[in-house]
């Protein structure tokens, strides 16, 4: 009798955690089997969830608003204007602020890149293209930069 009535209860967890996850639009078919796995430490889980995102959640956004305050964001106008094709098609390679080499990427990725001010005018770029690596400056003369405080 006490085996039955375990298994029961394990069973109910597992539906238990079934139900909730399908309210959290999660997979019920996955959470039954870790809610008849794991008992109620699975239904805690499941529960906690939502707690430990919304905490995440809360942290990043944090985050990121030190750093929007700390750092000002470019606004530049297209690089794209800048160059010919076949400058546009190629993988791209840059140096940040602490000489750290960022690429292979993208032209749109390298473009996005400046435009959060990932790295300056001043900082060295390179592509297969290119025999060395060349300033910004030097490679995009036209491209403006001011920055919104």
């Amino acid at each position: 009798m006490e085996n039955f009535l375990t298994a029961v209860i394990w069973v109910a967890l597992g539906c238990a955690c079934a139900y909730y996850a399908k309210r959290q639009q999660r997979n019920p078919y996955l959470w039954f089997f870790i809610g008849l796995t794991l008992g109620i430490f699975g239904l805690l889980l499941l529960l906690m969830i939502p707690l430990i995102q919304k905490l995440r959640k809360g942290s990043q956004t944090k985050k990121e608003g030190a750093t929007e305050e700390t750092t000002p964001t470019p606004t530049v106008t297209s690089l794209a204007s800048s160059i010919d094709d076949s400058f546009a098609n190629t993988l791209w390679y840059y140096l940040d602020e602490t000489s750290a080499q960022k690429g292979p990427m993208s032209f749109t990725l390298f473009e996005k890149d400046w435009k959060e001010g990932k790295f300056l005018s001043s900082s060295y770029v390179w592509n297969e293209k290119l025999t060395d690596w060349k300033l910004f400056s030097e490679l995009f003369p036209s491209a403006e930069k001011e920055l919104v405080k």
